[in-house]
């Protein structure tokens, strides 16, 4: 997910970090509420992945309704959002350096 003009909506900081707060909630409820998993936030872009935990042949579909979902909060919130859908082989589980390690998913389908 990436938020369109995200950096020039908000001016003021305490509007900044509550659009930014109510963005990470909505999108951690689409993502859950599917049985998806997502990497560390990294601003407004956010990496969720599904069929990590367990194998599912409704992975995709389960991608579909997490965006669905995302589009009608942030339509809610008046923002402008682009989505993204792939799939395909990844690795995925703690990657990193010695001294900062973070779980994520890596692989040619990955953007």
């Amino acid at each position: 997910m990436d938020i369109g003009g995200f950096h020039m909506l908000v001016v003021d900081e305490v509007a900044l970090v509550s659009t930014h707060s109510a963005v990470i909630q909505a999108t951690s409820q689409a993502i859950q509420s599917t049985g998806g998993l997502s990497a560390p936030f990294a601003g407004d872009k956010v990496l969720a992945f599904w069929n990590v935990r367990s194998a599912r042949s409704d992975h995709a579909s389960r991608c579909v309704a997490a965006a669905q979902e995302l589009l009608q909060a942030t339509k809610k919130l008046g923002l402008n959002v682009r989505l993204a859908c792939t799939g395909g082989p990844a690795s995925f589980g703690p990657m990193g350096t010695k001294t900062q390690r973070a779980f994520t998913v890596v692989g040619p389908c990955v953007p």
